[in-house]
């Protein structure tokens, strides 16, 4: 799931769609948990899903499923990128808490979360510390963040039909993303456009 929220095309910045289309995903990949949600919104009003709140949706769509079995499914990771950019504040703090909660209920999903910093989300893992792990990625060793960018750059390069980087270029594009991933995105991006 990725958010983003400047993206008038995408409703990916919606809170209420998050746990819906997690849900949604999370079926698709294991029978076990789809059987086990289409029973339970079977017996509950489902259609009022995607006005509820976004504790009511967690509820709907893995409390009341999950709490039924303690059986084992097939281990899932999920991706959640820029938390930050879903909601407001508050409802960023409440699907970050809900995030934690899936984690909890189903230890067979292991849940990959990014994020600006943002107190209400911060706040959530902080007080849960010995139950995930966070990174900050601005404290990571300018290094290895220069040689990842590099290996990024040299990928990105390869799969261009035209284009063969010679070491000292690669390190001279790396230099020049100063440590964001995100120029690497941008710059490959307008070459294949030109």
């Amino acid at each position: 799931f990725s958010c983003k929220r400047d993206d008038p095309d995408r409703e990916l910045s919606n809170p209420a769609k998050l746990l819906p289309t997690l849900a949604y995903h999370i079926a698709l990949q294991d029978s076990g948990y789809s059987k086990l949600l289409l029973e339970a919104l079977r017996h509950h009003d489902s259609f009022g899903i995607p006005t509820s709140g976004i504790e009511q949706q967690f509820d709907q769509l893995f409390s009341r499923p999950l709490a039924r079995t303690k059986g084992s499914f097939e281990k899932h990771v999920v991706i959640i990128d820029a938390l930050d950019e879903c909601g407001s504040p508050k409802e960023q703090g409440i699907l970050a808490m809900q995030i934690f909660r899936l984690a909890k209920l189903a230890p067979w999903i292991r849940v990959f979360l990014t994020s600006r910093k943002a107190v209400e989300i911060e706040d959530v893992f902080l007080s849960n510390e010995n139950s995930c792990n966070m990174i900050d990625v601005n404290k990571q060793d300018e290094k290895q963040v220069h040689a990842d960018i590099k290996i990024c750059i040299k990928k990105e390069a390869s799969l261009m039909k035209d284009l063969a980087l010679t070491n000292k270029e690669a390190e001279i594009l790396a230099s020049q993303a100063s440590g964001l991933f995100i120029w690497c995105k941008v710059f490959f991006e307008y070459l294949r456009e030109s």
